[in-house]
């Protein structure tokens, strides 16, 4: 009697491919289905596929056009002959005693679910650990585990009843990190649930992953998947007891568009953070938090850039300089609520920063050593203030535009005019960024 079927979408991964497969086919656990669905690969995929379809009579190949990994693990659903089902992504591979010790731990607790540790394998090979502390079991808990950022869990990490997809009409949905959503409602339909604190599954970050990527689609995903996972939990009452969970994890979500958004070009930086904002200022679940969680969330990024440039990470002092970056984010923020127009004066760390953070309120910059961007054509541009973002020439820069440009001085701003730190951390964050 076939005991698990594991499915299988695969689409490009003819890398990794075959490790996966033999993963599989290696376990110690032999009455296994294994369901291949080549989701409409362009790369060799499929050959490989064929080939394997060969060896092992277990193996059942469909072939497919794409139509996204959701769709690609529904027919797998569907078709699966046991009762227990496994999910594996086809760049990812799993222990040989994987499907054995949580199909044995699934029939000696009668479980729904089952959730194994699992690590994260880089493309040059390392591994580290992403959720091996123990998780309590019961069910309360597990749910706040699941929601939480601490220990990070997907649909492939477990063993799952079948009959809890289909008695609950359970099925992925065509969009990104649709498998939070499914996992959410998964759990409150389970009756008991196992955890068992081995690292059994290999988990491959690849360039090729959908995740490493940001679309306007997959953006308006993310909020359709936060806004769902939000009206669930609201129908079931258990909205409240699960809130700082699920704000912690949807904050996590937007944090990653956010920090993929920031390192494009400026013009496509410039049309995802509108869309984005827009997005995040509608969605339901966020509400009036939204303004704040953007702010944080750009923050922490602005914080990291910083420190990466200054090259903060070889000095002693980079408390103090994280506590200046802090005020910094927060001062910067707080020019947007006003209705000046700023240009600033230098285009380094500090300026690129700034205009990131309150895009639509820089006209541009200036800088003497530039010039298409010479102080000359300040008066072709119209703004109400300058900003002089090149710190420890304020005193010269002032005195050039006030002597040279007659620019009044009541128009200039100095970044320790913005930053409301003390003066001692200002003079020695300074030092750093020079």
């Amino acid at each position: 009697m076939t005991k698990i079927s594991i499915i299988i979408p695969v689409y490009n991964t003819e890398q990794y491919l075959e490790q996966c497969i033999d993963s599989i086919l290696n376990q110690t656990l032999k009455d296994i289905e294994i369901i291949l669905i080549n989701d409409g690969s362009t790369d060799k995929s499929y050959n490989i596929l064929k080939k394997y379809e060969k060896k092992d009579s277990r193996i059942v190949l469909i072939n497919q056009k794409n139509k996204g990994q959701g769709e690609a693990r529904n027919l797998g659903i569907k078709i699966a002959k046991a009762p227990y089902i496994a999910f594996v992504d086809s760049d990812d591979f799993i222990s040989p005693f994987m499907l054995q010790k949580l199909y044995i731990q699934m029939i000696q607790d009668n479980s729904d679910i089952v959730k194994c540790a699992f690590a994260r394998v880089c493309q040059a090979g390392s591994m580290t650990n992403e959720n091996s502390k123990a998780i309590n079991p019961n069910k309360e808990d597990f749910f706040k585990t699941i929601l939480s950022i601490d220990n990070l869990s997907l649909i492939w990490d477990g063993l799952y009843k079948k009959e809890l997809f289909i008695k609950n009409n359970l099925f992925f949905k065509k969009i990104v990190y649709e498998d939070v959503e499914i996992l959410v409602k998964l759990i409150y339909y389970s009756k008991n649930i196992s955890y068992l604190d081995d690292i059994l599954y290999f988990w491959r970050r690849t360039d090729n992953s959908t995740t490493r990527s940001i679309s306007k689609k997959q953006i308006r995903d993310i909020f359709k998947v936060i806004e769902s996972t939000y009206k669930f939990l609201k129908k079931q009452k258990l909205y409240k007891k699960y809130k700082f969970e699920l704000l912690q994890r949807f904050s996590y979500f937007c944090n990653i568009v956010i920090n993929k958004i920031l390192n494009y070009g400026k013009d496509d930086k410039d049309k995802y953070l509108k869309y984005f904002d827009k997005k995040i200022s509608k969605n339901i679940f966020f509400g009036k938090r939204s303004l704040y969680i953007l702010k944080s969330i750009k923050k922490r990024y602005y914080i990291n850039y910083i420190i990466k440039k200054a090259s903060l990470y070889l000095c002693s002092n980079q408390e103090i300089f994280i506590e200046f970056t802090e005020y910094f984010c927060n001062d910067i923020y707080n020019l947007s609520n006003s209705k000046d127009i700023y240009i600033l004066y230098g285009n380094g760390t500090i300026a690129k920063v700034i205009q990131n953070i309150i895009p639509n309120k820089i006209v541009g910059y200036i800088d003497i050593s530039d010039i298409n961007h010479h102080p000359s054509t300040l008066k072709n541009i119209n703004f109400n203030k300058i900003i002089i973002t090149v710190l420890g020439r304020e005193y010269g820069i002032t005195k050039y535009l006030v002597d040279d440009l007659k620019i009044n001085k009541d128009k200039i701003l100095t970044l320790q005019e913005i930053i409301k730190c003390n003066s001692k951390i200002y003079k020695e964050a300074k030092e750093y960024i020079i």
